[in-house]
């Protein structure tokens, strides 16, 4: 169980959500927490981005922009 969920959605928005990532994860440290990020069908490489840089984060890859 953790003591914050934090739940992004992001579609094309690639380098506002690495910054947005890093604040969480440089600011976060006396919480226990989980980030989720929904990707609705990023065209910008958001999803490769957060693979790649956060695989500590949980990423849910939508097949179309919802």
């Amino acid at each position: 169980m953790y003591d914050l969920s934090i739940i992004i959605v992001n579609w094309n928005t690639k380098e506002l959500l690495r910054r947005c990532l890093n604040s969480i994860y440089h600011n976060t440290n006396k919480l226990s927490f989980e980030v989720l990020v929904v990707d609705n069908a990023s065209g910008d490489g958001s999803a490769e981005m957060v693979e790649k840089e956060f695989p500590q984060a949980r990423l849910i890859k939508n097949k179309e922009n919802l």
